[in-house]
């Protein structure tokens, strides 16, 4: 039997709400894939937030999940980039999926941003393996971008509004 470990990932934007308040709510989702032959641990995938939005007024995370693997619950994007919880195996052809949803207040620089993770295992032998993501949902193939490892983008909008309204007029004066 001759080992064959590989990974792969893609990063999907599933939802970007403006709250009207300045502020965005961004949900992710992170879709890996095992396509190697063999089992998989220390699988880990990393989100620097920090750097993607390090032009923006702030960035929180509002939610973290799976219901494959166990996430990390210290993950803040900046001091722990790290989105899964120590120790995370991944069997031969399996996919696990990540949910994650931020905070984003942009301030003056609307984007775009250009942000992508970087998902990572190791083999039963201790070959390491890694994939940066693809922009879509599915780990395996380009997603309609024409490259496997695309980034995905993000460009706030906004639509302000003022509206002044200025009236005169003469007085009236009976000199009687």
């Amino acid at each position: 039997f001759s080992e064959a470990p590989a990974i792969a990932i893609a990063k999907a934007l599933l939802n970007f709400t403006n709250l009207g308040d300045g502020r965005y709510q961004i949900d992710y989702q992170f879709n890996s894939k095992n396509t190697g032959n063999i089992f998989l641990s220390n699988v880990q995938i990393t989100e620097d937030l920090a750097t993607i939005f390090n032009d923006t007024n702030s960035f929180s995370v509002l939610s973290l999940s799976s219901a494959d693997l166990t996430v990390n619950n210290s993950f803040d994007g900046n001091g722990d980039t790290s989105l899964l919880a120590a120790n995370q195996t991944l069997a031969a052809a399996n996919t696990v999926t990540v949910d994650l949803s931020i905070i984003v207040t942009p301030g003056s620089d609307l984007g775009p941003y250009n942000n992508s993770v970087n998902v990572s295992a190791t083999s039963p032998s201790g070959t390491s393996v890694n994939d940066d993501s693809d922009n879509g949902l599915d780990p395996e193939t380009d997603n309609g971008d024409g490259g496997v490892d695309d980034v995905t983008p993000i460009t706030f909008t906004e639509a302000p509004a003022m509206g002044i309204a200025k009236a005169w007029g003469a007085e009236q004066s009976n000199n009687n």
